[in-house]
């Protein structure tokens, strides 16, 4: 699990799965989307929305 922290505070949890799934937990609701990675940098999409992040 990754726990992000945006620049304005929002905190979200992450979970990538190796078989590409992904699940999100923001505001204590849970959404299950993808991700993909290149080197050290990850993309997350779930629903209609995406975001990237670089990975710790």
């Amino acid at each position: 699990m990754i726990d992000l922290v945006e620049p304005n505070g929002t905190k979200r949890s992450i979970v990538l799965w190796q078989n590409g799934d992904a699940e999100l937990f923001l505001n204590n609701k849970r959404y299950v989307g993808t991700h993909n990675s290149s080197g050290d940098r990850v993309a997350v999409t779930v629903g209609r929305g995406n975001f990237q992040f670089i990975a710790p």
